[in-house]
């Protein structure tokens, strides 16, 4: 095994860090506009989203609130931005600057607009009117979700199933906008390059998995179905991005908080996995998918498929149980779909307040088989990927989800 702890190298090495944003508390008193007077272009009246988010987040909700905001500046929408941290990142990490100067303005808004997962969403908001930008597993709903889905005063969800699933929990369809992710073409593309002065490429087949400790993202199984399949010697190598580390002093049932150990248990007999901790920026992220041969999704609940739609953008095709299907287009011709089969799940333990349940988790026989197929053919796998490449041309449109939010605030 092979542990990488990466920290940011700055591209322009003369160039001191930005110092982090200061504080509320720290920021001088500010003269502002009234945010609810904005005139827009067909004469109506908005008021300013202030997104809160963790925008230097590898997960879905954060990737909602950085992508709609860097893509607001090309139309009339006003904004702010209150970083709401989800996970421990680097202190290296380094904000866009449209997003930097955000942050360092005061965090106000007549629409406080929550980029969470359901289970996450606050029982309320400091000031303003809650809408939420959110996910959940359409197929189940936990008693705790239920309940935070009836909060906001508006809900975006990311596909016609989210959207199906919320009318089946009677919740009024006026309140509910589809706001499909799209991938940034110019960051994720065929043609990113892989960081080679972060981790060397070498001539091996490469698995990518950007995933996370969390249960319901199954790199427990990822795990088992590598040891089993692959030994030492074969030219095939598995790279794991981790989104963040394990709280190990909680010890939450709803994370592996042994994976150190698990990690550490691939040793000499089995084949390489490196381990990618701390901040990677997103040019760096999009070259180390490009460059793979094959992205690994091993989700026991599938929420938005974002990490599915990059590496798609990227034309690698991806391993993943068929239940994704039911958040993000992908068949056999676009990757390799994993079978699944019941599991039964006890309570808190794929993601806060879950019950226990069944769920469809991807079966581990099935997944060796379809990666070992897609190592045997390689070939194969770059015509899924070209595939891929020419259907994720239809959503890169970052912009046209802002005009929709424009809109909304129109109302």
């Amino acid at each position: 095994m092979k542990r990488i702890f990466s920290t940011r190298t700055p591209k322009n090495k003369g160039e001191e860090r930005p110092k982090p944003a200061p504080s509320v508390t720290d920021r001088p008193p500010r003269k502002s506009r009234p945010t609810s007077e904005r005139r827009s272009e067909s004469g109506g009246t908005r008021g300013r989203i202030c997104f809160e988010c963790d925008v230097s987040a590898l997960t879905a909700s954060g990737r909602y609130g950085r992508e709609l905001l860097l893509a607001s500046r090309g139309i009339e929408l006003p904004l702010s931005l209150q970083v709401r941290k989800s996970y421990d990142h680097d202190e290296a990490f380094v904000l866009p600057n449209f997003l930097e100067t955000l942050a360092q303005r005061p965090p106000i808004g007549t629409i406080r607009m929550v980029c969470l997962p359901a289970f996450a969403l606050p029982d309320r908001v400091d000031g303003g009117r809650y809408w939420a930008m959110t996910s959940f597993n359409p197929d189940r709903l936990s008693d705790v979700e239920r309940r935070a889905l009836r909060r906001p005063e508006r809900l975006f969800v990311p596909t016609e199933a989210h959207a199906a699933r919320l009318g089946k929990e009677k919740i009024p369809k006026n309140i509910i906008s589809v706001l499909e992710p799209a991938v940034n073409p110019g960051v994720f593309g065929p043609k990113a390059v892989w960081p080679t002065e972060r981790l060397d490429k070498g001539k091996a087949f490469t698995f990518i998995s950007v995933i996370s400790p969390l249960r319901r993202h199954g790199i427990d199984l990822l795990l088992r179905a590598w040891v089993e399949e692959f030994r030492a010697g074969e030219p095939v190598r598995l790279v794991l991005k981790l989104s963040h580390l394990p709280r190990l002093k909680k010890r939450l049932p709803y994370e592996i908080s042994d994976l150190a150990m698990r990690l550490g248990a691939l040793n000499r007999l089995f084949a390489p996995v490196s381990v990618l901790e701390g901040f990677w920026e997103e040019d760096d992220l999009a070259g180390l998918i490009a460059g793979s041969n094959a992205l690994v999704c091993p989700d026991r609940l599938p929420f938005t498929g974002f990490r599915i739609r990059e590496a798609l953008a990227c034309g690698v095709p991806v391993i993943a149980p068929a239940s994704v299907r039911s958040v993000v287009l992908l068949d056999e011709e676009t990757g390799y779909l994993v079978d699944t089969h019941e599991v039964d799940q006890p309570a808190d333990s794929l993601f806060p307040g879950s019950p226990a349940c069944r769920v469809s988790e991807p079966d581990v026989a099935s997944l060796r088989r379809r990666m070992r197929e897609a190592f045997l053919a390689a070939a194969e796998g770059r015509r899924r990927g070209e595939e891929a490449v020419r259907r994720s041309a239809k959503l890169t449109d970052w912009e046209n989800r802002a005009r929709l939010l424009l809109r909304q605030t129109e109302r």
